[in-house]
Parts: C-alpha cells; sequence; structure tokens
C-alpha cells in the first residue's frame, strides 16, 4: 500500500505544481493586457521575475509540508449518491473475497431490492446483477481488480456506506486489493 500512498503524493505534488503554475501564467497575462507595459523593458522584466519568483517559492513551501501527510488518491467518479434510509447492513448481504494466491478479489452485494443492485450498477458503471436461485434475491458482483480499485473502492469511500463490523471488513479487504494492485503495476 505503501507504493500506492507514494503515487498519490506524486500525483497531487505534480497536479498542485500545475495548478501554481497556471496561476503564474494567468496573473502575468492579465497584467500584461491590462497594464500594457513594455514587455521589453526591464521594469516589466522584474515583475514578472517577481511574480515567478513568488509562486515558485509556495510550490517549494508546498513540497516541504508534503512529507508530513498521508495521501490517497481517490477519485470523484459517481456524481449520484447511494442512499439509502436504514443501514446497509439491514437490507443486504455483502461478501468481500479474496483470494492472494491467485491475484483474485470479488464483491458480492445480494439483496431482496432490486433497485438496490440496478442503482449500485448504474452508479458505477461496472458489475453484474444476477438473480437468486430462489427468484427472491438479487446479486451484484464485481469481479476484476481494475473496476474494484478504480471504481467499487472510490465509491464506498466517498459515500460512507458501512458501518460497524461490515466497515471494519471492508476496510480489512480493501487493504488486500490495495496489494494486489501494487503488484499489478
Amino acid at each position: 500500500m505503501d507504493d500506492f500512498r507514494v503515487r498519490s503524493k506524486a500525483r497531487l505534488d505534480n497536479e498542485i505544481s500545475k495548478l501554481f503554475h497556471d496561476l503564474m501564467v494567468s496573473c502575468l497575462d492579465r497584467a500584461e493586457k491590462i497594464l500594457r507595459p513594455d514587455t521589453k523593458g526591464q521594469v516589466w522584466n522584474q515583475f514578472r521575475f517577481g511574480i515567478l519568483n513568488l509562486g515558485n517559492d509556495k510550490i517549494r513551501q508546498f513540497k516541504d509540508k508534503l512529507p508530513d501527510y498521508s495521501i490517497e488518491f481517490r477519485p470523484s467518479i459517481f456524481s449520484v449518491e447511494y442512499n439509502i434510509d436504514v443501514p446497509v447492513e439491514n437490507v443486504v448481504e455483502i461478501t468481500f473475497g479474496d483470494d492472494s494466491t491467485a491475484n483474485v478479489v470479488f464483491f458480492k452485494l445480494k439483496t431482496n431490492l432490486k433497485s438496490v443492485v440496478d442503482t449500485l450498477k448504474g452508479n458505477l458503471g461496472c458489475g453484474n446483477v444476477l438473480p437468486a436461485d430462489d427468484g427472491t434475491k438479487w446479486s451484484f458482483i464485481v469481479e476484476d481488480l481494475f473496476n474494484i480499485f478504480h471504481k467499487l473502492i472510490p465509491y464506498f469511500d466517498n459515500n460512507h456506506n458501512f458501518k460497524g463490523s461490515t466497515l471494519a471488513r471492508y476496510e480489512e479487504w480493501k487493504e488486500k486489493v490495495y496489494l494486489l494492485e501494487k503488484g499489478n503495476d
């Protein structure tokens, strides 16, 4: 998991640096359009140097503070939240599966509410909805590491769907997914 967090930190560093650079260029562009300076003159070059120097100092200060933080990248890719009025544990049966020796992970949710599995599949854009053998329940299954890592985990982390013992099982399973993902670089 450290590798995932290192990459997350590097990603944040890169994104923040780009934002600072864009800000500096935008400020200089705005000043040039409003003030209409002699861009070949010494005063403009000193002004430009001062703006760029201040911005680069702030980037360096940000980079100095970055090691003090533990960062995990979680893309915000779902616009519709998965909300129900009762705790998830009372509506669904959840299985977090893994076989580390075979590099296999899966997530399975079983419920008698077809709307829950349809909503989840629609929000995630992955997985399969299958009727249970007895016809009274429905299953939602995601079996590939890519969709689990890039869609399912960010979705559940953003929406805080689990509590109690299910949350503990989810967190333990998520760590195993991170280890498998790390091995697939």
